[in-house]
């Protein structure tokens, strides 16, 4: 049985580039160029009418981060191409919708392997990371949670209690005698407060409490 062909279009503003792109990949027999454009809009109307497998776009083309949300997913999988091999460069491509991505020092055999684990409905990121796109969706997901809740539910029983004094305009020395606290307790909660509600000043975190109930 034979293999299955994967189709790749590139997109590329250098000339140069592309046409080396399509050379080295005419030595695979199952991966067939089905056509470049030098810009996303260019390649528009080409893959409409002739539906790819995988789409390489070369980071360097004028506007890549518009072209990667035109041409990526849900119709598409992109892999970028030229991407500088840091963590914030190769994470921020994959939350733009990359689907695999061949850095600039990354050899021909990458690229072939990387566009046919793409094809087989896969990614392609190393395992480090794959671990640092996994933390900042769970920092992401917890910014959300909290930001669901309401402002009173974020703060203990006690934290509450303080800032409903802050609230009745008490300083800090009068809500330790009020609570029968250290000072330094009541600071150390006042602190709590004004992080957990994302506030600098005592009468914002106030305000923010009282415009909740």
């Amino acid at each position: 049985m034979a293999n299955r062909v994967t189709t790749v279009f590139v997109v590329s503003g250098v000339r140069l580039y592309r046409d080396g792109i399509c050379r080295l990949l005419e030595n695979g027999r199952d991966i067939r160029v089905a056509g470049v454009a030098c810009s996303h809009r260019a390649a528009a109307p080409a893959l409409l009418a002739r539906p790819v497998d995988v789409i390489l776009l070369d980071t360097t083309v004028a506007d890549a981060d518009e072209a990667l949300r035109e041409l990526g997913a849900p119709d598409h999988k992109v892999v970028v191409l030229g991407v500088v091999e840091c963590e914030e460069d190769v994470i921020g491509w994959a939350e733009k919708g990359a689907a695999g991505y061949v850095s600039r020092d990354g050899s021909s055999d990458d690229l072939t392997k990387t566009i046919r684990a793409v094809a087989r409905d896969g990614t392609l990121f190393p395992p480090q990371m794959v671990a640092a796109l996994l933390r900042r969706l769970a920092v992401r997901a917890a910014a959300s949670t909290r930001a669901a809740q309401e402002p009173a539910e974020l703060l203990t029983p006690r934290e509450r209690e303080v800032a409903d004094l802050i609230g009745e305009g008490l300083s800090n020395k009068e809500i330790a005698q009020r609570l029968c606290i250290e000072l330094p307790t009541v600071k150390n909660h006042v602190h709590n407060i004004l992080r957990k509600l994302d506030c600098s000043r005592r009468g914002q975190a106030a305000a923010q409490l009282l415009s909740a109930r």
